[in-house]
């Protein structure tokens, strides 16, 4: 036989079903939520990154190159500057020494004091030196070429065909002092052109030409390495570990504080983990005036490990300079990861808070539903026995004491019913009588059976000729009365 379910028990376990698997689908959209929520964050925090590094890295570099590019501008100004004020103390020397002596010792002695008093100035000096010649061209002092001293200069040529002491000395003839360039060798001996500054001024008490000339191109270099040295200390960044890098056009590492082995270091070739020629990059994105970004893998000096980076790159075409400053692309994952964290805490927090506040509320529910279950099955029970009732005594339901309106709606049709069930059996019994009195009142003998041929009814008659009464033969079969 198949089991019957109880309509309360069914009801409960519908709710609690449908109300766990809804606290399951809002699980289930927390976790999407917040995954999705992560998702995008990170996105754009990982755009935002790149966009506010790879600006931060630009702004640093155009700073420095503009610097550089002030300091190189300034080269020819700070050359003729200190050539001056060189000429200036060297004519001062020469202008005391003759102030001191020319009353008491002769000119071949004080000119022999100043000579003397000159020359381990110029010794010291490595970018160029100080020089006295006569206005007729012959050499008193020659602080980066002694063996010339004493030589006539004036047909003295640079390669560019300029007479170099005739046009020093039309100089000081004509207007005292002043300033004069040229092509020469570096005091370095390289023999390579060089251009020179001179400042030259007039001696009058001997007419003497006493003027320095210095080299520009080591002065430059002097130049060159006091900027690279400021570069070394350069730091910038969040966490002030970003730099400045220098490598020149060949690929000589000019300056890399991070990895200062490089220095020196000709690295054109350097390639990384994925093939990328880094160097060559650098020199390609040179060859854009306003400068340009690099992709590649670099070695991260802090944890010696190979890490995407951006780098942008600006050249100095003057000297051949490649002046940088890079991010590392993911930098940006701690913060991420940091995020994913505070993420998780907050769903883990949002999925306790959900499941709490399912729990009470199931609680409530199962609270209220067996309240409300316990007067539900009260009315059921007194629906069910008075229908019982109904069905054996007649007796209609007292719709007065259900709650409920459905099963108060239910009892009116089910006393309906049994009003109608009263009424149809008057009707029956009165219909059975009138039958009754019909056979009664037939002169001739009657027996009514039913399909089985069992006898129901007969008349006076009936009994008389058979002799069986009515009470005898209802419910026997036909054929018993009429043996």
């Amino acid at each position: 036989m198949k089991k019957r379910l109880k309509l309360i028990n069914t009801i409960k376990v519908l709710f609690i079903t449908s109300f766990i698997l809804l606290t399951v689908v809002i699980v289930v959209l927390q976790i999407s939520h917040s995954r999705h929520q992560f998702n995008q964050r990170a996105t754009t925090m990982r755009s935002d990154y790149v966009t506010e590094q790879k600006a931060l890295i630009q702004h640093e570099v155009e700073r420095v190159v503009a610097a550089i590019n002030y300091q190189r501008a300034q080269t020819e100004k700070q050359t003729q500057e200190i050539a001056r004020q060189r000429a200036y103390q060297a004519y001062a020397i020469a202008q005391n020494l003759y102030q001191q002596y020319h009353l008491t010792k002769p000119a071949i002695e004080i000119q022999q004091l100043i000579i003397d008093a000159l020359r381990p100035i110029c010794v010291n000096q490595q970018h160029g030196g100080h020089f006295v010649t006569r206005l007729d061209g012959t050499a008193i002092l020659l602080a980066e070429q002694p063996e010339l001293e004493g030589s006539n200069l004036l047909k003295v040529q640079e390669n560019h065909g300029k007479y170099i002491f005739r046009d020093m000395i039309a100089i000081a003839e004509q207007a005292g002092e002043g300033f004069y360039d040229y092509l020469w060798t570096a005091p370095d001996g390289d023999k390579r052109d060089h251009q020179r500054i001179s400042f030259v001024k007039r001696f009058e008490p001997y007419n003497w030409l006493i003027g320095t000339s210095l080299c520009m191109t080591v002065i430059e270099r002097q130049i060159q390495a006091n900027l690279l040295e400021e570069i070394r200390t350069m730091r910038f960044g969040p966490n002030n570990d970003d730099y400045i890098f220098v490598v020149s056009y060949d690929g000589t590492t000019l300056m890399n504080d991070t990895q200062r082995h490089l220095i020196g270091k000709n690295v054109w070739d350097l390639t990384d983990p994925d093939g990328v020629k880094v160097i060559q990059e650098e020199r390609k994105a040179v060859e854009n005036p306003a400068g340009n970004f690099i992709y590649y893998a670099w070695n991260r000096p802090s944890t010696k490990q190979t890490s995407p980076k951006a780098s942008f790159i600006k050249g100095i075409a003057q000297w051949g300079w490649m002046v940088g400053a890079g991010v590392y692309l993911n930098d940006v994952e701690t913060q991420i990861a940091q995020l994913q964290t505070e993420l998780n805490h907050q769903l883990g927090s949002d999925i306790q808070n959900t499941l709490t506040i399912t729990v009470v509320l199931l609680f409530l529910f199962l609270l209220l539903f067996h309240i409300i279950s316990r007067r539900l099955l009260g009315d059921f029970s007194l629906f069910v026995t008075s229908i019982e009732q109904a069905s054996s005594v007649d007796k209609a339901i007292d719709r007065s004491l259900i709650r409920f309106k459905e099963l108060y709606e239910m009892a009116g049709d089910v006393n309906t019913m049994l009003q109608d069930k009263v009424i149809a059996r008057q009707h029956l019994f009165t219909e059975k009588e009138n039958l009754q009195t019909t056979l009664d009142s037939i002169g001739d003998a009657v027996i009514a059976t039913d399909t089985q041929g069992n006898i129901t009814r007969m008349n006076p008659v009936a009994e008389r000729l058979t002799g069986w009464s009515v009470m005898q033969g209802k419910g026997r079969p036909l054929t018993d009365v009429f043996h």
